[in-house]
C-alpha cells in the first residue's frame, strides 16, 4: 500500500470521526449557552441632585437666604453576592457650586465637596411587568465621607432606597432617595447602568 494513500486514510477517517462528533458538541454548547446565570455586577452613572442639611437652612433662613439645591453626577456601582442583598459603591462628583440667594437678589456661591462611600442593600419587594421587564426596590444602611481631598473626611451614615426597572437582565434605569442622619440632609438621584 502506498504510505501517502495510508496517511491520508488516516486524516479521513479521523475528519470523519470529529465531523460525526460535531453536532453532539455543538447541541451541548448550545445547552450551555441557554441557561441563564445571574448577573453578579451593576456599573451605572446617573446624576444626584443634594439638598442642604435643615441646621444650615434654619441658620441661613435667619439671614433671608434661599438655598438652591447642588447637582452631582454619581458613579454607581453593585455587587451581588446573593439575590436577596447588594453591596453597592457610589462616587458623588458635584459639577456646581452650592448656591445661596440672598435677600437683595444676589448669588453667593460656595464650593461643594465631593462625597464616597459603600454599605448593604436588602431587596425589599420584586415583580414582573412583562416577559423580559422587571421591577425591584431595595433599601439599606451606607456610610459616606465627604471629603475635600486635602484635609477632612467627614463620616456620615445615611439611608437609602432605590427603585429598578430592568430589561433584559442587562438595562438598568432606577431612580431613589437618600436622607443622611449625621448632616441632616436629603438626596434624590436617579440614573441608567447595566448588568454584567
Amino acid at each position: 500500500m502506498n504510505p501517502c494513500f495510508a496517511v491520508f486514510r488516516k486524516k479521513v477517517f479521523f475528519l470523519s470521526l470529529f465531523l460525526c462528533g460535531m453536532p453532539g458538541l455543538l447541541k451541548a454548547q448550545q445547552k450551555a449557552d441557554s441557561i441563564k446565570h445571574s448577573p453578579l455586577f451593576e456599573l451605572s452613572f446617573g446624576q444626584n441632585l443634594l439638598f442642604i442639611s435643615k441646621s444650615r437652612q434654619t441658620t441661613l433662613l435667619k439671614n433671608l437666604d434661599l438655598v438652591v439645591p447642588t447637582t452631582a453626577v454619581l458613579f454607581f456601582a453593585v455587587f451581588r453576592p446573593e439575590k436577596k442583598w447588594k453591596l453597592p459603591v457610589f462616587f458623588n462628583l458635584p459639577t456646581e457650586s452650592t448656591q445661596f440667594l440672598q435677600p437683595d437678589g444676589t448669588v453667593r456661591y460656595q464650593r461643594s465637596t465631593p462625597s464616597f462611600g459603600s454599605g448593604i442593600e436588602f431587596q425589599l419587594l420584586k415583580f414582573d411587568i412583562r416577559e423580559k421587564i422587571k421591577f425591584d426596590m431595595e433599601a439599606g444602611p451606607l456610610l459616606a465621607f465627604v471629603t475635600d481631598f486635602r484635609k477632612e473626611f467627614v463620616p456620615a451614615p445615611l439611608i437609602a432606597t432605590r427603585m429598578r426597572i430592568r430589561s433584559d437582565e442587562n438595562f438598568v434605569m432606577y431612580l431613589g432617595g437618600s436622607y443622611t442622619i449625621g448632616l441632616d440632609a436629603f438626596g434624590l438621584f436617579y440614573g441608567t447602568g447595566f448588568n454584567f
